[in-house]
């Protein structure tokens, strides 16, 4: 497209350069948005937050977020996972799994909540009675958001194709 547009820019008239780069920028973004969202069944991506996890699985109709990452200084919802999920055509997500209640893993779920859409948060027995993130959960009820507890050996379908099976935590923390 680069050199297409520098060929039209150096041999043809303006309007023809214009028409030309146009088409090639709408035909590059179609190609783009076509490749991120019909192409793959299931695509899982590892998002940089530093220390911590954000791992974003996407299939067709759905997209899960598991961990969000988190900072004590800075709002990573805001400098990373916003901005990617922007960049990634992702408007809403399906679900946000909290993995544990370490800040590295949840602590960007408060700035995330306030700016996607996210229909669940899904967590564990232990995760959900921790009180650093009891005042966020209790924020994503308030919201609107079902926060779900999940455990060993739970199946979640999430489309024809896709299956998750909860390895751990147990589902009650006397089974430790």
């Amino acid at each position: 497209i680069f050199y297409a547009g520098v060929f039209s820019l150096s041999h043809a008239p303006r309007r023809i350069f214009l028409t030309i780069w146009m088409g090639a920028l709408l035909a590059s973004l179609g190609v783009t948005f076509y490749d991120l969202k019909m192409c793959d069944d299931l695509r899982i991506t590892q998002i940089d937050v530093g220390q911590g996890d954000a791992t974003l699985i996407q299939t067709r109709t759905k997209n899960i977020l598991i961990d969000t990452g988190g900072h004590r200084f800075f709002d990573l919802a805001e400098m990373v996972l916003t901005p990617f999920l922007r960049h990634q055509w992702v408007s809403r997500l399906d679900a946000v799994v909290i993995t544990h209640a370490d800040l590295d893993h949840y602590g960007a779920l408060r700035g995330l909540i306030d700016v996607v859409s996210v229909k669940e948060i899904w967590a564990g027995s232990m995760t959900l009675t921790d009180q650093a993130l009891a005042g966020i959960l209790d924020r994503a009820v308030r919201k609107g958001i079902v926060v779900r507890e999940i455990g060993m050996s739970d199946r979640i379908q999430l489309d024809e194709k896709t299956q998750f099976t909860v390895l751990w935590p147990r589902v009650n923390a006397s089974n430790l």
